[in-house]
């Protein structure tokens, strides 16, 4: 595989190209979890992975504790 395959490959594989995202839930969901320094740059690993992404839908998401937060 040569490295042009290999970094299509791993673009797909993060859900970064060819997203069948949803929601915020399902991408939370289908790394296990999302963790960034700050919280809008764990928002920001959601929404790019979400067709037509909204902060406002990944706040709601968390409010409605569809997703969680949690800080240390």
């Amino acid at each position: 595989m040569d490295d042009f395959s290999i970094s299509q490959q791993r673009l797909i594989n993060q859900g970064l190209v060819r997203s069948k995202f949803k929601n915020s839930k399902e991408v939370v969901k289908w790394f296990g979890a999302v963790q960034a320094q700050d919280y809008a740059n764990a928002k920001w690993a959601i929404g790019l992975r979400l067709p037509n992404a909204r902060n406002e839908d990944i706040e709601k998401a968390i409010t409605k504790g569809e997703i969680i937060r949690f800080k240390i």
